[in-house]
């Protein structure tokens, strides 16, 4: 959160709200980011990876109805 924050800081003046920013941080801390609402204004959040099954064993790869639960909209594919 404090990344996220200092980030959005950083930008230059105006550019949140003129382009699309999603911070991709691992796995384990996107329900920080997602569940908790402390996300800053203007920046959205995504996953590193997802793959198409709806479950199973694919190494390094979310599933996609996990990242739903967490209101996930994007993924690094």
């Amino acid at each position: 959160m404090e990344f996220a924050a200092d980030f959005k800081r950083k930008l230059p003046h105006g550019m949140v709200a003129r382009v699309d920013i999603v911070l991709c941080p691992v796995f384990i801390h996107l329900s920080v980011l997602t569940l908790d609402g402390h996300l800053p204004i203007g920046i959205a959040v995504g996953a590193q990876d997802t793959h198409w099954e709806e479950k199973g064993a694919f190494t390094g790869c979310v599933s996609p109805v996990m990242l739903k639960d967490l209101k996930v909209r994007y993924a690094l594919v």
